[in-house]
């Protein structure tokens, strides 16, 4: 049972901006890493050994927390990357139309900023993106289009 284009859009849109949130995740992750990652910097490896040998709390705290983040990083991205990869490559691997979608909602640019990147008017990428939406929703994740629509495939014989 073919869905119209407005139920397509809201699925894309739900799994794009879980996309979006993914890549931001992934953002902060690296970037609380590296925070701490700096304030640690000027320890060296024997000074590391040295000052847990002694137990200091700060510093023991840090190293933790560094190690805690590094992991939680490490687990993240593979699970995130996938899902992140898998989304890119379905919008460009086909033609603009799931680029213009890509560009829109994941990279938040307006219609306008769209049609300039790529060299069309806002109407027309507008009308692309109507394209777009149809060929993402029918390429991505099943289960996406089930999270947005839980009931979307059931039967009409209940009713």
């Amino acid at each position: 049972m073919a869905h119209d284009l407005h139920v397509m859009r809201l699925a894309v849109k739900a799994y794009l901006s879980d996309v979006k949130a993914k890549i931001h995740a992934l953002r902060d992750m690296e970037e609380r890493t590296e925070a701490v990652r700096e304030s640690m910097e000027g320890v060296r490896s024997p000074a590391i050994e040295a000052i847990r040998a002694s137990k200091s709390d700060k510093m023991t705290n840090g190293l933790i927390m560094l190690q805690t983040l590094e992991e939680q990083h490490k687990t993240a991205s593979v699970e995130f990357e996938s899902v992140v990869n898998q989304a890119y490559n379905i919008c460009f691997s086909g033609g603009l139309e799931r680029q213009v979608v890509w560009l829109h909602e994941v990279d938040r640019k307006s219609w306008d900023a769209v049609g300039r990147e790529l060299g069309y008017s806002k109407s027309t990428v507008r009308r692309m993106s109507e394209t777009g939406y149809s060929e993402v929703y029918y390429s991505m994740p099943e289960e996406y289009r089930r999270s947005a629509f839980p009931n979307a495939s059931a039967g009409l014989s209940n009713v």
